[in-house]
C-alpha cells in the first residue's frame, strides 16, 4: 500500500476522520489549544484583549449579553487570564503589569513582522491547557514526536522552510505542496509519518495532488480538504502562524540557559535572518519594558523554580503570615513583584516546616525516612505548593499562604511529582482533602477536580 492508498483507506475511518478534522479539545485537527474560532492565530489576542478591555474592573452583572442571556466576554476570561494579560481580584477583572504594557505594544502599531514577534513573546509564558509555557512546551512536544520518526534535522529544515515560504506570495495550493503540511495536518498518525519518510518523491506528489483536486474542484471528500474548506475549521493564515510558533518557541527553549538579555537578543536576531524586519524596533521595545519582559524570561528560564534550592534566609515577615486569612496577591508579571513572591516564599517554607514539626505531611499514609539537614539540625524537607506556583493568576487571593506550603520529605514530594498516577493520586488526594478548608479560609478555595486538573490527573 503507497502513501495515497493508505490515506484514502484511513479516510474511510469515521473515527479517524472526525479525529483529524476536528479542531474540538482532545481532535488532532489543531496543534495548539488555545486555538478556535475567535483564536485562529496569536495575531488574535490583540484584537480579544481590546474586547476584554471592556469589562475590566466591571461587575459580572453589568457584563454584555447575548439575545439569549450569555455573557458575551466568558469566552474570552480562560485566555486572558492563563495568558496573564488579566489578573482576577475580588471577582472583577483587571489588567496585570503585563496586560498594561501589551496595551502599549497595541497602541505602537508596529508593522506585521516586528508586531508578530513582540506578541509572540508576550505570550511565550502563558500556560493554556494548564502547562506553564505552554507555546514552548507545546512545541516541543511537536517536535520531539516527529524526530522520534522523521529525524531531529529533517523536522527542522521542513519548519524552517515553511517559515521562509510566508514571505512569500503563496496560495494554499502551494502549502498543500509541502511536507510540512501533511506532518502538520497528521502529526499523530505514526503509521502515516512512518510512511512520509521513506516515500518516493513521486508518490508524496500522487498524495499532495490528490487532496489540491479535492480542495481547489471543491469536492471535500478527505478530511484534510474538508478541514481547510473555505470559511472553515483551518486556513492558510493558521498553519503558517502555528509553524512561526513551533519554530521561535523551540529557538527560546533552546535560550533558556541564557541571561536576560542573551536570551532575547538572540531570539531577535534568529528571527530578523529568517523574516524581514527591523529588529531594532523590536529590541527597543522588549528592552525598555525589561521589568515585565524580565517576568516573562523567568518563567521561561525556571529561575523561580530553582529558588527551592536557596538557603533559607531569616527575613522579618508580618504576623499575619502565619494566619489563614486572605493575602493580598501581588502582581508576578513584573520584575519586582517576581522578587517580592521570592521573598515571601523564602520566608514562608522556614515557618511551614516548623509548623509541622519538621515532619513530612504525608507521614500517616507514608514510611517516611529522613535525614538530618546540615543547616538546621532537623529533619531535612521539601516545600510543595498544593496549588502550584504557576498557576496563581488562577485566584482573586494570593497562593502565597501557608495552607499552600506543604513540608515533604524528598521521597514524598518526588512521588507527588513523578509517580505514576496510580501513585500520585492517594497522595495529592491526602493532601488536597488536609488543606481544603484552610485553603478556603485563606481565600483560595480549591475543589479536588481542579487539583487534579493542575496535576493532569483524571478526577
Amino acid at each position: 500500500m503507497n502513501l495515497l492508498e493508505y490515506y484514502i483507506e484511513k479516510n474511510k475511518d469515521k473515527q479517524w476522520y472526525d479525529n483529524f478534522v476536528s479542531v474540538a479539545k482532545d481532535k488532532h485537527g489543531k496543534l495548539f489549544t488555545y486555538t478556535n474560532t475567535n483564536y485562529r492565530t496569536t495575531l488574535s489576542f490583540i484584537k480579544n484583549f481590546q474586547t476584554f478591555l471592556a469589562i475590566e474592573n466591571k461587575p459580572r452583572e453589568k457584563w454584555q449579553k447575548s439575545a439569549h442571556g450569555q455573557e458575551t466576554h466568558k469566552q474570552h476570561t480562560v485566555n486572558m487570564v492563563e495568558s496573564r494579560l488579566f489578573t482576577k481580584h475580588e471577582g472583577y477583572f483587571e489588567r496585570s503589569s503585563k496586560g498594561l504594557a501589551y496595551t502599549q505594544f497595541i497602541d505602537k502599531e508596529f508593522p506585521t513582522n516586528e508586531k508578530w514577534l513582540i506578541n509572540f513573546v508576550f505570550l511565550s509564558d502563558s500556560y493554556f491547557d494548564k502547562r506553564i509555557n505552554y507555546p514552548l512546551v507545546r512545541s516541543q512536544e511537536f517536535l520531539t514526536k516527529m524526530a522520534a520518526i522523521l529525524g531531529a534535522s529533517a523536522i527542522q529544515d521542513m519548519v524552517e522552510n515553511f517559515v521562509l515560504m510566508g514571505g512569500l506570495k503563496c496560495t494554499m495550493e502551494d502549502i498543500m505542496h509541502t511536507d510540512f503540511f501533511y506532518i502538520h495536518s497528521l502529526y499523530d498518525d505514526y503509521e502515516f509519518l512512518s510512511m512520509y519518510k521513506i516515500a518516493s518523491d513521486s508518490d508524496k506528489r500522487a498524495l499532495q495532488d490528490y487532496v489540491v483536486d479535492n480542495y481547489v474542484n471543491e469536492k471535500y471528500s478527505c478530511c484534510i480538504s474538508e478541514k481547510y474548506r473555505p470559511s472553515g475549521r483551518y486556513n492558510q493564515k493558521m498553519i503558517q502562524d502555528d509553524a512561526k510558533v513551533v519554530l521561535f518557541s523551540n529557538k527560546l527553549a533552546l535560550l533558556r540557559d541564557a541571561d536576560f538579555q542573551n536570551m532575547f537578543s538572540r531570539l531577535i536576531d534568529y528571527y530578523s535572518g529568517l523574516i524581514e524586519c527591523d529588529p531594532s524596533i523590536i529590541r527597543g521595545f522588549i528592552f525598555n519594558n525589561s521589568d515585565v519582559f524580565e517576568a516573562i524570561y523567568i518563567n521561561i528560564s525556571g529561575i523561580e523554580e530553582l529558588e527551592d534550592y536557596r538557603e533559607e534566609q531569616v527575613i522579618e515577615v508580618s504576623p499575619t503570615i502565619i494566619k489563614d486569612i486572605p493575602k493580598l496577591k501581588v502582581d508576578d508579571t513584573n520584575y519586582k513583584g517576581k522578587q517580592r513572591i521570592i521573598k515571601e516564599y523564602i520566608a514562608l517554607k522556614s515557618i511551614a516546616k516548623e509548623a509541622e514539626q519538621y515532619k513530612c505531611a504525608l507521614e500517616k499514609i507514608h514510611q517516611c525516612s529522613y535525614f538530618t539537614s546540615k543547616k538546621t539540625n532537623k529533619n531535612y524537607l521539601e516545600i510543595h505548593h498544593l496549588i502550584p506556583r504557576e498557576f496563581r493568576n488562577d485566584f482573586d487571593s494570593s497562593i502565597e499562604v501557608l495552607a499552600n506550603y506543604i513540608p515533604l520529605c524528598p521521597r514524598c514530594h518526588r512521588l507527588v511529582h513523578n509517580a505514576t498516577d496510580r501513585e500520585r493520586t492517594p497522595a495529592i488526594h491526602y493532601l488536597s482533602d488536609a488543606r481544603s478548608k484552610r485553603l478556603e479560609h485563606s481565600g483560595v478555595p480549591v475543589e479536588l477536580e481542579e487539583i487534579y486538573r493542575y496535576y493532569k490527573l483524571d478526577a
